[in-house]
């Protein structure tokens, strides 16, 4: 069935696979832009900073989704944490998705769907304790920032509108994010555990994760807090041995904590040395089927792509 999805954060490493998938499944994608210059057939603009952001809102265009997807904030390691730059992330995050809140409250017709992107980092380091949604929300900046997160999508919830929020964890794939930062060090031989390694990551291939947006579309029972994240997650250590040995590289440059603990804020702590094992319990038990069930499957899938492209 063909419907109408808008998607804000399109051009992100989630975005544009899923922009791509879901339109080469005959439904109707528009993106959702913050630069008001943009004036495509397939975008509609948005901004949750700009003083005309009310006025230049095209609702009839928005009252027309039956799907609204929400992806845009400012990367997570996109700077050093910065009070300035944690305000950044605070904002990008709570404004927008409260903006796009109040557009489908006040829409004659609204989506059937609200998704909004969330991280598994609201459960906070929690050593190598088994985590699903029904685990308590954790401590820290992360944690808090993706608690207010979810609770400013959830202001959207009615008998005709269902909000899931998605519980986000490593997306793997060489065209960015966790991965493809890791790649450059790891070929040159320069690839290494972060402390002791024993921290779990909670990881998932980009083309399951753009299968389970679908499959959250098309499965209406499925609302609340959904976890994205592979079956298997691994250690920092596993990982690091996982991916030296798909490169056939070494991997014994450690990066001791002490040393990552330097960096400004919490971000070695929540970020880098903070353990999250995280299982997609509700996927599972809405019978989505992974396509890359373990981290070599989907190292190699990863890297074969980058040879192909």
């Amino acid at each position: 069935m063909s419907r109408t999805i808008l998607i804000s954060g399109a051009s992100g490493l989630i975005g544009s696979a899923l922009v791509a998938h879901l339109r080469s499944h005959d439904n109707n994608v528009i993106r959702l832009v913050r630069d008001p210059s943009v004036n495509h057939a397939d975008t509609i603009y948005y901004s949750y900073t700009s003083e005309l952001a009310e006025e230049k809102i095209d609702q009839e265009r928005f009252d027309c989704a039956d799907v609204i997807i929400h992806l845009a904030g400012a990367p997570i390691t996109g700077s050093l944490w910065t009070k300035s730059y944690k305000q950044t992330l605070y904002e990008s995050r709570i404004q927008s998705t409260r903006h796009i809140a109040r557009i489908i409250k006040r829409a004659s017709s609204k989506p059937r769907l609200f998704i909004v992107a969330s991280a598994v980092g609201i459960y906070g380091d929690r050593g190598d304790e088994l985590l699903d949604e029904r685990s308590s929300e954790g401590e820290g900046f992360l944690a808090h920032l993706c608690k207010d997160w979810e609770k400013e999508a959830y202001i959207t919830q009615s008998d005709h509108t269902r909000v899931v929020t998605a519980r986000i964890g490593l997306v793997l794939s060489h065209r960015g994010g966790f991965l493809g930062r890791m790649l450059p060090l790891f070929k040159l031989g320069l690839g290494g555990h972060m402390g002791d390694g024993l921290q779990y990551m909670s990881w998932i291939a980009l083309p399951d994760i753009v299968r389970a947006f679908e499959h959250i579309i098309v499965n209406e029972n499925l609302r609340g807090a959904i976890n994205l994240v592979g079956a298997h997650p691994v250690t920092n250590r596993k990982f690091t041995i996982e991916l030296a040995s798909v490169l056939k590289r070494s991997a014994f440059i450690t990066q001791p904590a002490w040393l990552l603990n330097l960096l400004p804020g919490e971000m070695a702590q929540e970020m880098l040395l903070s353990s999250t094992r995280v299982l997609p319990k509700r996927l599972d038990e809405s019978g989505f089927l992974f396509e890359y069930k373990n981290l070599n499957d989907v190292l190699m899938y990863a890297l074969n792509m980058k040879e192909k492209n």
